[in-house]
């Protein structure tokens, strides 16, 4: 999914984990580790009860403390 359309993304990433499916998104770079944090954030926001794990940032390990820690404060796997 493209992180260059943070709306887009939104809606496609809430639609798959509405239907309960795991969604696993990579990232490469600081900009789009922000990006995928900002749309996984909505998504949580907009489906408060979904289960932790459901949506997971790929190569989280590449991200700087900061992003790792805002990613495992809502349950999302980095």
């Amino acid at each position: 999914m493209p992180t260059n359309q943070p709306r887009r993304t939104t809606a496609s990433t809430a639609s798959t984990s509405a239907s309960g499916s795991q969604l696993s998104l990579p990232e490469n770079g600081d900009r789009a580790v922000h990006i995928l944090l900002d749309v996984y954030e909505r998504v949580l926001q907009r489906n408060p009860g979904l289960p932790a794990g459901m949506l997971v940032m790929e190569h989280g390990r590449l991200a700087d403390p900061e992003q790792q820690a805002r990613a495992v404060a809502p349950g999302i796997p980095a």
